[in-house]
């Protein structure tokens, strides 16, 4: 996954197998520069997968708020969303959706829970979620963050606690396996 921040021209990198996001400086674009800072790890050498509001397992989707300078992370086998205020590079989460604490990773099927959330889009106070393994989207009011929020709307399953899978090629309300998300407009 990759997101933007145009105020700091910064491009976000979700670098999946190495349990971390990085941020490189794209002012000047210089082919192999270092990145700026890492998110997920203590240091750039550093790859452990870990459970907590400093640690990432498989990063995957990037949504950026650019508004409020949040950067959303989906940590795929954590089955969570972690929120960085990214502001001040600062490397701790201060949000999760999809575990009720930064210290949990079970899945589950519920308006709270994910299996292998993978993608992420953002619009107007939106965060929709790919809800990889639950064959659904997930949207979010990400107005206020509240750990463990549960979603306010479901797409691609009939409600909050099924993820069944479409019988034959699907139908119009249908999702098998959905990895990109992307929101658009006002």
């Amino acid at each position: 996954g990759l997101a933007f921040n145009a105020a700091r021209n910064i491009l976000y990198v979700a670098d999946e197998y190495n349990n971390r996001v990085l941020a490189f400086d794209v002012a000047d674009i210089v082919n192999g520069e270092d990145a700026a800072y890492v998110i997920g790890q203590v240091n750039f050498t550093s790859n452990i997968a870990g459970t907590s509001e400093d640690n990432l397992r498989e990063p995957r989707g990037l949504a950026y708020d650019a508004d409020r300078n949040i950067l959303f992370v989906s940590d795929s086998n954590n089955h969570r969303v972690v929120a960085f205020n990214v502001g001040e590079k600062i490397k701790s989460a201060f949000g999760v959706l999809g575990q009720s604490d930064f210290t949990s990773n079970a899945t589950g099927i519920s308006a709270a829970n994910f299996s292998f959330p993978t993608s992420l889009s953002y619009q107007n106070n939106s965060l929709f979620v790919g809800d990889q393994n639950n064959n659904r989207v997930l949207a979010f009011d990400v107005t206020d963050i509240t750990n463990g929020e549960d979603a306010v709307k479901v797409f691609g399953q009939a409600n909050f606690d099924t993820s069944q899978l479409p019988a034959g090629f699907g139908s119009a309300s249908s999702l098998q396996t959905p990895v990109a998300v992307l929101a658009s407009g006002n």
